[in-house]
């Protein structure tokens, strides 16, 4: 399946911990930017739980150094 704007993936945090997360951009079928929602019961607005918008050029797992975490997968 291509990875494509709007598609679901799983993002590995550095804690090793998995989030569902968004992608909002595609630089290649390797690499994309991805927003998910945090899981800190602190970090809340007006509009519900913040989102973590800083993960960008995320490498899929598997490749270069990701599977330390900071990467994604299908």
């Amino acid at each position: 399946m291509a990875v494509e704007i709007g598609s679901v993936v799983t993002y590995i945090d550095s804690y090793r911990k998995e989030h569902k997360a968004l992608v909002t951009a595609v630089f290649s079928q390797d690499c994309i930017n991805l927003t998910y929602v945090s899981d800190d019961p602190n970090r809340t607005d007006n509009y519900g739980r913040q989102l973590d918008r800083d993960k960008t050029s995320m490498p899929r797992k598997g490749d270069w150094n990701a599977d330390a975490g900071n990467c994604w997968y299908e």
